[in-house]
């Protein structure tokens, strides 16, 4: 038996949202009583584990790139992921079919589709998925950029946040009708660049591979980010915040009204701002995209401006 959100709100004390996108994709989906939301759901991001990725290791990179052959001067681009081609997308595949063969790109975990397309391409290095932190730490120190394509977005994004860690420019495509909290973690042309479409995408990572300082410039805003908001400590303190809420009865810790209009603000503004040009055809599936986002958020706050009205004729008969 499987509860709906509408139905499982008012069961538990207090709901855990891991971003600004998935709360309000929560407070979209259960369509429930916004005073009642207010009282129970939290931000709590994902925590990182940060120790091993914040230490700069030249030496792990250059035997990391030894081990693939890949040669020390390359840039190289990569992907780490599950084996589902929802989440590696077919974008950042056109991509490696489409740039030079002088950059390099490093996946792991790559689903069998995507194998089959890019394993007779030279500059595409491929690996099984791993949990190994000794082969994690070298994909974070070995790489320049991580270039994140997915078809139905994040809710999150722990590979995102890892990269930033260990201060890697992150290239995403955003998703503004799936998950796509990935574009509240990567600041575009700050910690990273955001892009809708695929021709963007490989030229954001052209534009990265080609400038170096503009690399680390973006890698050390991304290193800043991660330490302040997703370092395991500054998480677990978060979280023990909302246990003395919760065991006081209280609602400091949750999720304002006023929040919610500026994250839904906030996110708006981030879905319009993206790298590189845009033809006539996105930017009509922009429009369309973004009227329909306006239109499930102006529902919800209809249909709970509707329960409250028919709450107050009820409580006055």
């Amino acid at each position: 038996y499987t509860l709906s959100l509408h139905d499982a709100l008012p069961i538990f004390d207090r709901h855990l949202v891991p971003s600004k996108c998935m709360a309000l994709r929560f407070l979209q989906a259960s369509a429930y009583d916004h005073v009642e939301f207010h009282k129970r759901v939290s931000l709590l991001y994902n925590a990182i584990e940060t120790k091993g990725l914040t230490q700069n290791a030249p030496e792990l990179a250059r035997s990391w790139r030894e081990s693939l052959g890949i040669p020390p001067d390359a840039v190289v681009a990569g992907k780490i992921g599950r084996p589902d081609p929802k989440k590696f997308g077919s974008m950042l595949t056109w991509v490696m079919l489409n740039s030079p063969k002088s950059l390099h790109f490093v996946l792991i975990g790559a689903p069998a589709e995507i194998i089959a397309q890019v394993r007779s391409l030279e500059n595409v290095h491929l690996l099984p998925p791993t949990t190994d932190e000794g082969v994690l730490a070298g994909f974070y120190n070995g790489i320049d950029i991580l270039a994140h394509s997915s078809h139905i977005g994040e809710s999150f994004g722990n590979v995102i946040a890892e990269a930033m860690a260990a201060a890697k420019p992150v290239v995403v495509n955003s998703t503004p009708l799936r998950d796509n909290a990935q574009i509240e973690l990567v600041d575009n042309d700050k910690t990273g660049v955001v892009v809708r479409w695929r021709r963007a995408f490989r030229d954001a990572v052209a534009t990265l591979a080609d400038n170096e300082e503009l690399r680390l410039q973006m890698g050390e805003r991304a290193r800043s980010k991660a330490l302040l908001l997703w370092n395991a400590p500054v998480v677990a303190a978060r979280l023990q915040q909302i246990y003395e809420d919760v065991l006081s009865r209280k609602h400091a810790t949750c999720i304002s009204p006023a929040e919610i209009v500026a994250w839904h603000q906030d996110h708006l503004r981030r879905e319009r701002t993206n790298f590189g040009k845009t033809g006539v055809k996105d930017r009509a599936n922009d429009i369309c995209a973004r009227w329909l986002a306006n239109r499930r958020f102006t529902r919800v706050h209809l249909a709970a401006a509707r329960r409250f009205v028919r709450g107050i004729f009820q409580a006055a008969t």
